[in-house]
């Protein structure tokens, strides 16, 4: 390998960054300058999605490029722990260093991740996460806390706002390190932001006239997705009741303040690239772990597998990545490890070709839309049943096992507001969804195989009752002092 011809590659990732709520993906008032600079400069993916719509899992999936039930993570008390190789392996195998700043979310600094250089990382609360999460019965509720973000959104700091002013410093020192270095190398950024508590600095929230922050799609409880698991969704995290149109319109104006900081932050490091010369042999990817519902459907936070959740923002730039590109293909997070592997050179070993994604550098250079499959499960806090998402095409099928399907043309319905799944015009193509959701995941032994992890991991914390009187739920994993 000729390591001074190979280019860099920079992983930006935030955290609960709704794909609804960035310039470059059609909304008009929101203000993310740096990520649409991004996408005029490279390639923009419409149907980018989240591996498992919660922190954990779908940061196990970004790492090994496996779904989070052959990983076996699979709700946010079961973090990667290195049990799967992960691109960080296959990097320091490759003696390309990595270096890894911000959040990560596995267990610990402890664990073999893949990651040797991890700078003041964020990992799950006390290396065990939120056990407390590990109780999905009917009985079960999160205590109201998630619930009681929108009507705490505010001007102010945070100690996640603190953070990231944190990760991007640590990050400028270590592009400066990295100056004038004849060597490829890669770097993670793992922002907390916009991820809650919903707290937005004065700066960015006096960015926006309030009155022109738009309201969330089907918000009033008659208009809600009445759906089996958006109903165990609403009554766990105590939704139930919603919320005035003041409540939400504020939230929603500290969550856009809130993006448009985590932006700055991508700014003063893409500024800082190009000050050191490396700008145009980066690879730069920016997405984010899941999205986030924002009032939509009567819902906020994640945990869901509708389109506001699952789906999420993801740009690509770099060394011949076309520009202005605006790509159609379906793509996950389970995508980025061949992504990142293809960028250094690293050839596939037998193991990884056997992996489900494909290098985004191949499908952005494809000039057609490639027909692709793409897969999202959930089995954590908020529902009692496992669910299991695949958008294929148009359309979009989820199915929470023991509950009605539902099925979606997502091009046409883009806010899932028209069940196709009773109508009979549809049968045809709900049977053709279900059976290649089938061929990548069988979903009864999967929920089963993800309640036996979690009823190990009960086992092991005391059971049931002892979890109850002894823990909290973990609404947010706190920022490392």
């Amino acid at each position: 390998m000729d390591q001074k011809k190979v280019p860099n590659f920079l992983f930006l990732c935030s955290d609960q960054h709704c794909k609804f709520e960035v310039g470059c993906y059609g909304n008009p008032v929101v203000r993310t300058p740096n990520i649409d600079g991004l996408a005029a400069g490279g390639t923009r993916f419409t149907a980018a999605y989240s591996s498992n719509p919660i922190c954990v899992p779908a940061r196990a999936g970004m790492a090994t490029g496996q779904y989070g039930f052959r990983v076996g993570s699979v709700d946010n008390a079961t973090p990667y722990t290195g049990q799967l190789p992960s691109f960080g392996h296959r990097l320091t195998e490759a003696n390309i260093p990595v270096t890894a700043i911000g959040k990560l979310h596995y267990r610990n600094t402890e664990d073999d991740t893949g990651f040797p250089d991890q700078r003041i990382p964020l990992h799950v609360r006390d290396g065990v996460g939120d056990v407390y999460g590990l109780l999905r019965g009917e009985a079960q509720t999160n205590k109201g806390e998630v619930g009681k973000f929108p009507t705490r959104a505010h001007v102010g700091t945070s100690s996640y706002l603190e953070y990231d002013a944190r990760i991007t410093e640590e990050t400028l020192t270590y592009l400066e390190e990295k100056k004038n270095s004849s060597e490829p190398w890669v770097c993670y950024v793992g922002y907390a932001l916009p991820h809650f508590p919903l707290v937005a600095t004065r700066e960015t929230y006096e960015l926006y006239n309030e009155a022109d922050i738009p309201m969330p799609f089907a918000y009033r409880p008659g208009e809600w997705s009445m759906h089996p698991s958006c109903r165990d969704n609403r009554r766990y995290y105590q939704y139930e009741e919603g919320y005035g149109d003041e409540v939400i319109r504020r939230a929603r104006h500290v969550y856009y303040g809130m993006c448009t900081y985590m932006d700055m932050q991508v700014g003063r490091v893409l500024d800082k690239l190009r000050e050191i010369g490396e700008y145009d042999n980066t690879y730069i990817l920016y997405t984010s772990d899941h999205g986030e519902n924002g009032g939509n459907h009567g819902m906020w936070n994640k945990n869901t597998l509708l389109e506001a959740s699952a789906a999420i923002p993801m740009v690509l730039s770099g060394p011949g990545v076309p520009k202005a590109k605006v790509c159609e293909t379906a793509v996950s997070l389970v995508d980025i490890y061949p992504t990142i592997l293809s960028a250094e050179r690293i050839e596939q070993n037998e193991r990884e070709r056997q992996l489900p994604g494909d290098s985004l550098l191949a499908i952005a250079e494809t000039p057609r839309t490639i027909q692709r499959d793409v897969f999202s499960e959930y089995h954590a806090t908020g529902s009692t049943t496992g669910g299991f998402m695949l958008r294929s095409g148009d359309y979009k099928y989820i199915y929470y096992v023991g509950y009605p399907p539902q099925l979606f043309n997502i091009i046409e319905d883009p806010h899932e507001l028209r069940d196709l799944a009773g109508d009979p015009a549809y049968a045809g193509k709900l049977k053709q969804m279900d059976e290649r959701l089938r061929a990548i995941a069988n979903p009864e032994e999967v929920d089963a195989k993800a309640k036996r992890i979690q009823h190990d991991f009960i086992e092991m914390y005391g059971g049931k009752e002892h979890i109850l009187r002894e823990y909290k739920p973990v609404v947010f994993t706190a920022a490392p002092s």
